[in-house]
């Protein structure tokens, strides 16, 4: 659905803007900034939250699969042992997926300090939010990247689990 707007009113908008005092105009552009990077910010988390599944997913079906099809059956000591720490290697892939995912703990916005503050001209109280909204982005960023390391690290290891697990399955004169 498409929103229909008249553009007969635009000019009676920008003589508005222009009226503004520009302290007023700063803030609500740096509000509107803000408000993006904490976007941005929480698409970022959100993507790297959906890899950490897909690792997680891809981790524990090929883990199932291993587990069926017993490989171990089929492989002699030298196999026994690569297979062996392929699944532990598994295991940490699981293990650091799992911690990755889970939220932090981060100080969040708190919505009663703002009813509390609502008593402030509006030029403090944009200010304040302002620096709220940013704080939090940047809260958000810090966690964003730290889920991206461990990300990461899980990355390696599944391949690190991988490369032990088809030389395990590699057979030994």
């Amino acid at each position: 659905m498409q929103r229909k707007t008249s553009n007969s009113n635009l000019p009676g908008r920008l003589g508005r803007l222009s009226n503004k005092n520009p302290r007023t105009l700063n803030l609500q552009l740096a509000l509107n900034q803000a408000n993006e990077e904490l976007r941005e910010a929480n698409a970022q988390r959100r993507a790297v939250d959906a890899k950490t599944i897909t690792i997680l997913s891809v981790t524990l079906v090929l883990v199932g699969f291993l587990v069926s099809l017993r490989p171990w059956a089929f492989v002699k000591l030298t196999g026994l042992v690569f297979f062996a720490l392929a699944l532990v290697v598994y295991a940490l892939v699981i293990g650091v997926g799992l911690r990755s995912y889970f939220p932090r703990e981060f100080r969040a916005t708190k919505t009663r300090a703002i009813t509390r503050n609502l008593d402030r001209p509006n030029e403090m109280l944009a200010e304040w939010t302002l620096e709220s909204l940013l704080d939090f982005a940047d809260e958000i960023w810090r966690i964003a990247s730290e889920k991206g390391y461990w990300l990461q690290l899980s990355m390696i290891l599944l391949l690190m689990a991988t490369l032990l697990l088809g030389i395990s399955l590699v057979p030994v004169p």
